[in-house]
């Protein structure tokens, strides 16, 4: 975790000096019907055909409302409008969530792989990935316990 938390610090200090066309973006994932979550993506570098932003992630279960996460991740993606897109990063989840009594804390280790389209002149893009997790269980009696799974996410976003 110190490792993580340390790597983000640095990748935010040197994110001070680096050019982009678009600085920021706010984006929603639109394919699952059971969460919702909101993205937002400070793009620390951009030129030529290297792309590396850094994304913030709050995100909640539908209709109940009653989980709750919040998460980082760093992408790179590789090409102009069409970029093929890898990252990792990690979540935490602070209340109740697959069927564990909320004392319980679940962190979850994703690796996306993924395809982005960002036109040069346009401030819309569009994301598409696929994210086999692992994630890890915390609590009195958990005994740290792992889990894997695998996710797919859909979001359209507004650069600005």
């Amino acid at each position: 975790m110190t490792k993580n938390l340390f790597f983000i610090i640095i990748v935010l200090i040197a994110s001070i000096t680096a050019k982009a066309q678009y600085k920021n973006g706010i984006s929603v994932d639109v394919l699952s019907i059971e969460k919702l979550t909101l993205e937002y993506d400070y793009f620390l570098y951009s030129k030529s055909l290297h792309h590396i932003s850094l994304r913030a992630i709050v995100g909640t279960n539908i209709p109940f409302f009653d989980k709750f996460g919040a998460g980082m991740e760093i992408l790179y993606g590789y090409g102009n409008n069409h970029r093929v897109e890898v990252g990792t990063g990690f979540y935490h989840f602070f209340e109740e969530i697959l069927g564990v009594p909320e004392n319980y804390k679940y962190v979850v280790f994703p690796f996306r792989l993924g395809y982005a389209y960002h036109a040069k002149n346009n401030p819309m893009f569009y994301r598409a990935g696929y994210m086999p997790v692992i994630a890890r269980l915390y609590g009195s009696s958990s005994g740290n316990n792992f889990s894997f799974f695998s996710s797919i996410s859909l979001s359209v976003g507004y650069r600005f």
